[in-house]
């Protein structure tokens, strides 16, 4: 379904995918990651969601820095508080989240970053009050 013709399909595939959790729709959710519907892309993260695997990850950090405010939004919330994996990419993505214009995605770079225990988290929400 991820191949219809249709975007609506591939868009509530992509989210269905993400309901089921499985590893193996993974691949098959990157390969669309980059898709020019920003639905299809917004679909896709939230399909990646709750992923642990680098793959999964990687592409989460790319859509951190989509067109679109919603993909970048939840892409910055699946990083942020749906996995435990720390790493200095996620941190990277996560501290450029603090710049964020919309507060709705810069809060979820914020809670990313203090839940890694990034003191660079201090100064952002100091500013944010």
């Amino acid at each position: 379904m991820l191949k219809d013709t249709d975007e609506r399909v591939v868009f509530s595939a992509a989210i269905a995918l993400g309901h089921r959790s499985d590893p193996q729709a993974i691949p098959h959710l990157i390969e669309i990651a980059k898709h020019e519907n920003s639905d299809i892309r917004y679909g896709v993260v939230l399909g990646l969601l709750r992923h642990e695997d680098p793959d999964a990850i990687q592409a989460l950090i790319q859509l951190t820095k989509d067109a679109d405010a919603d993909v970048r939004n939840w892409a910055l919330f699946g990083l942020g508080t749906q996995i435990e994996t720390d790493t200095p990419d996620i941190r990277m993505a996560l501290f450029e989240g603090l710049q964020e214009s919309d507060f709705e995605a810069r809060g979820e770079a914020m809670v990313g970053l203090a839940l890694r225990g990034d003191a660079r988290v201090v100064d952002a929400i100091l500013q944010e009050w």
